[in-house]
């Protein structure tokens, strides 16, 4: 059974006490966070994900969500937009790769 948002949330800060630079763990409190309706704490946990790897696809894509959510749409456009151009990056390059390997 998946754990209650509440319990994650707090195991998270304990993980993130103990390793301060764990992107992913900033990026799942903040997704704790959305479960329970915290949009500002889902949006600052976002934020700290980003000022440790400011290339994070989830931490980009969810902060750009919330900020949605919370109809901060001037905000939310350039976030998204980057995440669209790392993920395009991301698959042209991918692609290119493959191509090669192949030939």
């Amino acid at each position: 059974a998946e754990p209650h948002p509440q319990g994650a949330v707090d195991e998270l800060k304990l993980a993130i006490a103990e390793y301060p630079t764990f992107t992913q763990a900033f990026n799942e409190l903040g997704v704790q966070y959305l479960k329970l309706n915290k949009l500002e704490e889902a949006n600052e946990a976002f934020l700290s994900a980003l000022k440790i790897n400011p290339e994070s696809f989830p931490a980009l894509i969810n902060r750009g969500i919330v900020n949605v959510m919370m109809k901060r749409y001037g905000e939310a456009v350039p976030i998204l937009r980057k995440a669209f151009e790392l993920f395009r990056a991301g698959s042209v390059r991918q692609s290119f790769q493959i191509f090669h390997r192949n030939r």
